[in-house]
């Protein structure tokens, strides 16, 4: 299975069309933000699953409408902020059956703040009927196992940023190689300019 998402951060359509040709049947899927939601349907012309990474953080009705315009675009996946709270989640919790929604909880390049973090964990997998239990996560890589702790039986996808293949002094603080993230539990590798300075292979 391709576990790789392409981030395509920083790129102008042109250019992402060009680095993406070679890796077309590698990857799983591609990440966009902002600047390149004008070019969805071009993307999935292409054949490309479209992730957009929007981090939505608003009143439940903002949500609700952006998600349902990405839905009509044809998006595969996108992202709500955990604090917008139980209230959002529950209302937009009938969406998932037409997009995937992904959780995102403590940013990767933020400072770990465990007490914060294992609280948030708690809450997340909690097995009664919480809204919560319905979403998949982004998650740093550094976090998987700590994760692990609250979710030994992998109930949650997680989908991992971060992902590097050696320690760089980026923007990215709580990173790990594809290897230490796949064998911690990671599902999907999110990467961006590791891909593209480096070959495909090195991330497989």
């Amino acid at each position: 299975m391709n576990k790789i998402i392409a981030a395509l951060d920083g790129m102008d359509f042109k250019k992402s069309l060009k680095v993406l040709k070679p890796i077309h049947d590698k990857i799983h899927a591609i990440k966009i933000n902002h600047p390149l939601l004008s070019h969805i349907s071009d993307y999935k012309k292409e054949g490309y699953k479209v992730f957009a990474d929007l981090k939505l953080h608003d009143i439940p009705n903002t949500v609700e409408k952006v998600i349902e315009w990405l839905i009509e675009q044809k998006v595969d996946m996108t992202t709500i902020h955990y604090d917008v709270g139980e209230n959002c989640l529950e209302r937009i919790s009938i969406l998932r059956v037409h997009i995937k929604l992904l959780l995102v909880t403590h940013l990767t390049s933020l400072k770990s703040d465990t007490l914060k973090q294992k609280e948030i964990y708690k809450t997340l997998t909690y097995n009664g009927n919480h809204p919560y239990n319905h979403y998949d996560l982004i998650i740093s890589p550094a976090d998987l196992i700590t994760f692990k702790e609250y979710d030994p039986h992998n109930r949650f996808k997680k989908y991992c940023p971060g992902i590097r293949l050696e320690d760089r002094k980026d923007d990215q603080l709580r990173t790990a190689t594809p290897q230490e993230a796949i064998k911690n539990g990671a599902d999907y590798l999110i990467i961006g300019r590791p891909l593209w300075e480096n070959s495909i292979e090195c991330f497989l």
